[in-house]
């Protein structure tokens, strides 16, 4: 691969190509370059470095292989290769590297070659100190823009293939970099086998499923774009097929581990751009007799951009992390706004921010997001004072200590770093966990938080754990790219009394788990085997080469072998974390794993398991308002629990009348005069207790800063509007979990002085098939329903369900407080009406299908913010008790499904004697309300959208109480 070929600032006047060692390395910085005017002319090289240590000399070599800047010894001889046995050793053509001669030292050389299959493009620079005490190793890149592509082999030949490209150079080579090794601990090391670019795509990659022995069946021809027939020559690639890499560079090593036999070479007559691309086609292993042995697609790496965009505690700006490949640094931009002097540290956390419950949680605290991120282990306290060092003496996540600290800064605009220790691909990636910035003061405790999102629109798959392990395992990957990494974040905790506990092996198997998840012998035996679709050979060294630093020899599924072991928390809500990033893990195509399921073990047996389901995004909206003028949608997408919501607002006819518009607590009731009233859908929703008087001026503060529901707080106002078109983005207006949104209603108020209340409209879910059932009380001494929404979908999963309750006495006038409710076992018999003490016998136990342990701790476990160590039935313990004649209320429960094996409809729901209270009050049977009857009326506000066929007990209801219209 030749170097930029355009002459550039900072260049050299007449040189046509230009390479530079840039080093931050154990405390050495500078670079070294290397510029050539011709093809055949003589290199100069040019050091300005700076660290060289007092009274040492430096050899320096170029190394026959790429810097690897992420992995923890980066210049071992084992990473970088030898030293290039042509014109490589630098210390005798040039002398040695001096304190003295490092800031400004110039040289001539006829041995080295930026041009051509000899090029040092790509490769390593090491200098070392000749007492051996201080080693640090660069690679030698262009100038420009380098395009990387990329070729990952499965098995039964696995490894890496890099195809570099300097983009800005019309006579640029590739640089071509392979590690491959055997992945079957049989085969001896090979010097004979060898390597072709074929003209087809593997097909077994991305579009339909193949065995190992098909895999390879249908390549096509050898790629020869230029329909070249000569004899090919290693001496002259322009006399060789594209693809035809065997012709041009003889055989390549394969070894037996990785790293063990490794390849660079350059290519002459190989493009990565244009029509003669090989991106899309396949690279072929041959063996020395002639077979194909492996193959694989060649894909591009897309560069990755991703950004932590903050708004908390009045401070707003981002992060914004962009690497070109796992070859270049990263390169990192901060805007920070309204720091008021009290920001100090700031780092790369080792999880994600998870969402908040009540209004005390600190989203980033130590409990939630961990640490500061730091895979290679450094010790902070030997690394040197912030903004001093070189980016490998610290923590990967220690961004201050790289960068500088923020103490006594009012903001940081446009600051712009290059990091050589901040990756973005691979299994010590950034992508996914978190951003926290620490207060400058004694203790340095933390102040605002944020998430790193991905480089594209993500697929989002979760195993749900139920017995006797609760919590989940979330899988994250780009849409329809199977070949990128996915994270793996888990929280994990015990259901049953258990005591917390580690070294848990975890892994994908074949299939989905059957009724044995709960099973007290052969439990998740019908999870099957590993899922191993590369037939990753699982005998001799398999226990020892399969590792996190080696992940392509283990099973796809071995997400324990390519990570660590799992570890679980106890029963109170001490819920363990984990975060991973998997180099191959599909989410997507042929292999991916959703639709399976993860067993976790303890020893060789199988503790806990759960199916493996897309969380499909959710998509509200408001469609319809009440009568009264403005027209449009607000429409509300949360990809998942870790993203923001977008919020599309279009609104029409506001008629320069509008002012505020809120989310409310309630939804809209049907055939109330005031529908939007206060009687009606109550106040704003405001979970977290927000003191509206302390916040902002509208669209002044940052979003945590007003109540959840206060929209036009965080958006601006519509005041004098005649219409609205925006998209916001909001990190505190859930749609998922048990502070969402869903199933409330938006009102929009008008802009005179008393903000009066204007029209208003329901928030419905959009995505899925909407399942609706309803306890209906009307016996006996309570009068009312808890009615139930649910969205399902076709692969058997479903959402949150929204629950709506309006109970009052049959007399009207009395209010008794903290009834606990539950679903239980069975339907109401002949007992629902009798005496007290011998009333609603017949529904049995509370619904506990998860075998939940209620002894010991179980009341204080059980909560809001831990419903997974709940019984499935005990809705009082996940959303809080009731209080009889209060009115209407509603809840969004995690755990309470009105599809499939454990539904709830069918059974029944009891309400129990007040001041929690055993007594059973009064029960109803949960009956669902099948599809509705479209009504002859096309209206389409709230108040005549659709008319149901009711049976005779929710006609007489409505009566009674104002329904809800589903």
């Amino acid at each position: 691969m030749c170097c930029d070929l355009q002459v550039h600032a900072g260049m050299v006047a007449g040189v046509d190509t230009e390479c530079t060692a840039v080093f931050s390395m154990q405390g050495v910085t500078g670079n070294i370059s290397f510029m050539q005017s011709a093809q055949s002319g003589t290199v100069s090289i040019v050091a300005h470095l700076n660290g060289l240590k007092t009274g040492k000399e430096y050899g320096w070599e170029v190394r026959q292989f790429p810097t690897n800047f992420d992995i923890a010894n980066r210049c071992s001889d084992l990473d970088i290769g030898n030293m290039l046995p042509n014109g490589g050793n630098l210390s005798d053509s040039h002398g040695f590297l001096t304190p003295s001669n490092q800031a400004s030292a110039s040289y001539s050389d006829s041995s080295l070659h930026l041009f051509g299959k000899d090029s040092i493009t790509g490769r390593t620079l090491r200098l070392s100190a000749t007492d051996g005490t201080h080693t640090v190793c660069a690679t030698i890149q262009p100038t420009g823009i380098v395009k990387t592509v990329m070729v990952r082999l499965p098995g039964p030949v696995g490894g890496t293939i890099y195809f570099r490209e300097d983009t800005s150079n019309t006579r640029a080579g590739v640089a071509i970099y392979a590690d491959l090794f055997f992945t079957d601990s049989t085969s001896a090391p090979s010097t004979a086998s060898y390597l072709k670019i074929h003209s087809n795509a593997v097909a077994a990659d991305l579009t339909e499923s193949k065995s190992m022995s098909e895999r390879c069946a249908a390549l096509g021809d050898v790629y020869n774009p230029g329909g070249v027939t000569g004899t090919c020559s290693s001496s002259d690639h322009s006399s060789c097929m594209a693809g035809d890499l065997q012709g041009k560079f003889g055989t390549v090593g394969i070894g037996l581990t990785k790293s063990s036999q490794k390849t660079f070479v350059t290519d002459t007559n190989l493009a990565l751009s244009g029509s003669s691309s090989v991106i899309g086609k396949s690279l072929a292993v041959y063996s020395a007799s002639d077979a194909i042995i492996a193959c694989a697609n060649i894909v591009e790496v897309v560069p990755k951009n991703v950004s932590a965009t903050f708004s908390m505690s009045g401070m707003k700006g981002s992060v914004r992390f962009m690497q070109n490949s796992p070859l270049d640094p990263t390169t990192v931009t901060v805007n920070f706004q309204n720091l008021q002097n009290l920001a100090g540290g700031w780092h790369v956390h080792a999880y994600p921010l998870v969402p908040k419950m009540f209004a005390d949680d600190f989203q980033c605290s130590g409990k939630d997001v961990g640490g500061h991120w730091n895979p290679f282990g450094i010790d902070p306290s030997t690394s040197p004072s912030a903004g001093t060092g070189t980016n490998d003496e610290y923590e990967v996540g220690d961004l201050s200590g790289k960068y500088g600290s923020l103490a006594n800064m009012a903001s940081l605009m446009a600051a712009v770093y290059i990091d050589y220790n901040l990756p973005l691909f691979g299994p010590n990636s950034i992508i996914g966990r978190s951003i926290v910035i620490h207060e400058n003061m004694p203790g340095s405790p933390r102040w605002v938080c944020a998430n790193i999102d991905y480089p594209a629109e993500t697929i989002t798959a979760k195993v749900t754990f139920k017995y006797p392990v609760i919590g989940e395992i979330i899988m994250r990957q780009e849409k329809n790219k199977p070949l990128t990494d996915t994270s793996i974040f888990a929280k994990l905790g015990y259901a049953n009394g258990m005591t917390g506990s580690s070294g848990h092996n975890f892994h994908v198997h074949q299939t989905k788990v059957s009724e044995d998840f709960m099973a007290d012998t052969g439990r998740c035996m019908s999870a099957k085997a590993h899922f191993n679709p590369y037939d990753s050979y699982m005998q001799g060294n398999y226990a020892t080469e399969c590792s996190e630093n080696n992940p392509l020899r283990c099973e796809l599924g071995d997400l324990s072998g390519k990570h660590t072991t799992l570890s679980i928390g106890d029963s109170s809500g001490g819920f363990t974390h984990a975060f991973f990033t998997d180099i191959l893990l599909p989410l997507s195509g042929p292999h991916s794993v959703i639709g399976l399921s993860v067993v976790i073990h303890v020893g060789a047996g199988r503790l806990a398991c759960g199916d493996i389901y897309e969380v499909k995004p959710m998509v509200a909206e408001v469609t319809s308002w009440s009568a009264g003028g403005p027209t449009g949608t607000f429409t509300f997408t949360q990809n998942s629990m870790f993203d923001m919501t977008e919020v599309s607002i279009n609104m029409a006819n506001l008629g320069a009348n509008a002012g505020g518009y809120h989310v409310h607590v309630l939804p809209v009731p049907d055939g109330m005069n005031s529908p939007c009233s206060s009687k009606g859908v109550q106040g704003h929703f405001n979970p977290y207790n927000i003191t509206v008087a302390n916040s902002p001026a509208a669209g002044t503060g940052t979003n945590d800063e007003y109540e959840v529901g206060d929209m036009s707080g965080k958006y601006g106002m519509m005041n004098t509007m005649n219409s609205m078109a925006m998209v916001k983005e909001d990190n505190n207006l859930p749609l998922f979990g048990p502070q969402s949104i869903v199933g409330r209603s938006i009102v929009i108020h008008k802009s005179d002085s008393s903000g009066s209340r204007w029209v208003c409209g329901n928030i419905t879910a959009k995505t899925g098939t909407k399942v609706v059932a309803i306890a209906t009380f009307d016996a006996g001494v309570l009068h009312g329903y808890i009615k139930m929404h649910q969205m399902t979908y076709t692969d058997g999963s479903f959402s949150d369900t929204t629950i709506e309750m309006d109970l009052k006495y049959a007399n009207g006038t009395q209010t008794t407080n903290d009834h606990n409710w539950h679903v239980h076992e069975s339907k109401v018999g002949s007992d629902g009406t009798v005496a007290l003490d011998k009333r609603c016998k017949s529904v049995g136990p509370h619904y506990n299908p998860y075998r939940v342990n209620t002894t010991g701790s179980y009341s204080s476990d059980c909560s809001f913010s831990n419903p997974l160590r709940c019984e499935m039935g005990d809705i009082s313990g996940k959303q809080g008790q009731y209080d009889i004649g209060s009115g209407r209320v509603l809840f969004n429960d995690i755990d309470l499904p009105l599809h499939g094996k454990f539904s709830v409809i069918g059974r029944s729901i009891t309400v129990h004697t007040e001041n929690g209270g055993g007594g059973r009050l009064a029960c109803a049977d949960i009956v669902e309300v099948k599809a509705p009857t479209p009504s002859p009326n096309t209206d389409n506000t709230v108040s005549g959208a659709v008319t149901y066929k009711w049976n005779l007990a929710v006609m007489l209801l409505c009566l009674v109480v104002m329904c809800w219209n589903i």
